[in-house]
């Protein structure tokens, strides 16, 4: 188990997931080839659901995050990316598969916090979600990310719907506020 992989996961879900402010408990779900996380708000209205690229080195079987406010702290410590920082997993047998059970944090300074994992009973059941055939899909590099992020943060702050479309084999993002009023960002080839 590397602990590196797991200060990248964990710091992932907090910038990504905890930051909404949308979710109480997120399941994960580790395996070998990827590692899933899931999550449903209280009101039923926003789901998640997404894979890593390669699984998380030490999560294993199904298990549960709450108190996502303590996690979101420990992450947003300013020791956390140091070097003698540790985050160390502690481990129970449940259902034949070692699950982390408890996360052991122990910053440069030797400030110590535990988090306790929920079992995966604990998780609310996540809804079966059935992806609809989309006609185009893409995989952006970070750059065209950076580039979205920028276009929605400066022109988002006074149109908050965008339109996709692909025009000569290009994804455009198009923003409009008014007729003689469009913004459009050229995203990714397809």
């Amino acid at each position: 188990m590397t602990a590196t992989a797991i200060k990248d996961a964990i710091s992932d879900l907090a910038k990504n997931v905890i930051s909404t402010g949308f979710y109480e408990k997120i399941k994960v779900s580790g395996g070998t080839k990827t590692s899933t996380i899931e999550a449903i708000d209280k009101d039923k209205q926003v789901i998640l659901k997404a894979e890593t690229l390669n699984p998380v080195d030490g999560w294993s079987g199904e298990f549960g995050l709450a108190n996502l406010g303590l996690l979101n702290s420990i992450v947003n410590d300013p020791e956390f990316a140091h070097k003698d920082s540790k985050l160390e997993l502690v481990y129970t047998e449940r259902e034949g598969v070692d699950v982390p059970t408890e996360m052991h944090y122990t910053n440069k300074s030797n400030s110590f916090i535990n988090y306790r994992f929920l079992a995966k009973n604990m998780v609310p059941d996540q809804p079966k979600y059935m992806e609809p055939g989309w006609d185009v899909k893409i995989k952006p590099s970070k750059s065209n990310i950076q580039q979205f992020n920028w276009a929605a943060g400066s022109l988002g702050s006074y149109e908050q719907y965008f339109i996709p479309k692909t025009v000569d084999g290009w994804c455009h993002v198009r923003k409009s506020k008014a007729k003689w009023e469009i913004h459009t960002l050229v995203f990714k080839r397809v």
